[in-house]
């Protein structure tokens, strides 16, 4: 009688994955976004099973192009949710040199509702941080301290080294 409770609830939990309607969130999704004035141009969006690819997009800011990238996969679990963006260019006119991002990865987890977490590799070194969503911050600790010169006046220092940290 259990394994037949668990064998529905696991069919159940991989049928809501594999037919659940990704691109129509990830449109409601940028909809949303476009209230906060970001903007997402796609060149093509592809379902799969897990997830979803986003190909050859653009983000504006209150209509400044800010991020070029290649390819986004969202992976959702339901309970364990990412997001990995593959070689974005950061250009913006507060920035004399334009950040590459080989690649960006936001994961949620269920079990942690109000927290984000980001790992980065790129022209910047290495950097992790987290999104706190309670208390409305970003912090991003990067740990190649030779490659931060174009945007260390964003930056602050403590023990750790140079961090990025900002409220919204």
């Amino acid at each position: 009688m259990v394994k037949k409770v668990l064998l529905y609830a696991a069919v159940i939990w991989v049928s809501l994955i594999a037919f659940m309607p990704k691109e129509s969130l990830y449109f409601a999704f940028e909809n949303m976004l476009k209230e906060r004035h970001v903007h997402i141009n796609e060149k093509h969006t592809k379902e799969k099973p897990w997830g979803l690819n986003i190909d050859n997009g653009n983000i504006y800011i209150f209509g400044i192009p800010t991020t070029l990238f290649d390819r986004a996969t969202v992976t959702s679990l339901l309970t364990y949710n990412t997001l990995t963006i593959y070689h974005a260019d950061i250009k913006n006119e507060l920035v004399e040199t334009p950040i590459a991002i080989d690649r960006l990865e936001a994961v949620y987890k269920i079990w942690d509702p109000l927290r984000l977490s980001l790992e980065m590799n790129g022209t910047l070194g290495r950097a992790v941080g987290r999104v706190d969503l309670r208390k409305r911050t970003l912090r991003v600790d990067f740990t190649d301290e030779q490659k931060l010169d174009a945007v260390k006046r964003f930056l602050h220092k403590d023990k750790k080294g140079w961090y990025y940290a900002t409220s919204f």
